[in-house]
């Protein structure tokens, strides 16, 4: 049985989350003076990702799917594989910090027929909104999005936010209807 995080954990994942969100909104960094005084202050340090997957996690920290989406984690390489299929791009903005992004990936992005839909019909691929700089080439407002792009770069519209498995399907649905209906030659 798996125990839940105590509270000096709680309030490290609490004060993670007002530094990402002053950073992606303010557009300011906080001086790394102000964030270790906080670390050693509460006196931990923990990867909740690690913990809430049973220690599996990527090396970008986020949780593994293994009956859902199969992602990848670089850029290059989903354009590269979307123009080679001629599909869409599904991409999916997140942050180690976020609470509803590992939500979104527990609950979705983690679910078999989503997995299944997603992985036949797209190349999907996450991206750490904080440490890349394509959250500037495509609107990033806050986290999760997934936006579908299509191979050439342009983007076809987004989902901002939280998807439960049946409504991030009707989405994807969707984004390739549009695509094989208007725009896939």
């Amino acid at each position: 049985m798996q125990s839940s995080p105590n509270i000096a954990t709680k309030i490290f994942i609490f004060i993670q989350e007002i530094i990402e969100t002053m950073k992606i909104f303010l557009g300011s960094i906080i001086p790394a003076f102000i964030l270790i005084s906080l670390l050693i202050m509460i006196g931990v340090a923990c990867d909740s990702n690690t913990e809430a997957n049973g220690g599996e996690t990527n090396n970008n920290g986020q949780a593994n799917t293994t009956k859902g989406v199969v992602w990848l984690y670089d850029w290059e390489e989903a354009v590269a594989e979307a123009q080679a299929r001629n599909t869409l791009i599904m991409v999916n903005f997140y942050t180690q910090v976020c609470p509803t992004c590992r939500v979104l990936d527990q609950n979705t992005f983690a679910n078999e027929e989503v997995g299944n839909y997603l992985n036949k019909n797209f190349v999907c691929v996450k991206i750490d909104a904080s440490r890349s700089n394509l959250s500037r080439v495509y609107w990033v407002p806050g986290v999760p999005i997934t936006y579908f792009i299509f191979p050439d770069e342009t983007s076809l519209g987004y989902k901002l936010g939280y998807a439960s498995p049946e409504e991030f399907i009707l989405i994807a649905q969707e984004a390739l209807s549009i695509w094989l209906n208007e725009f896939k030659e």
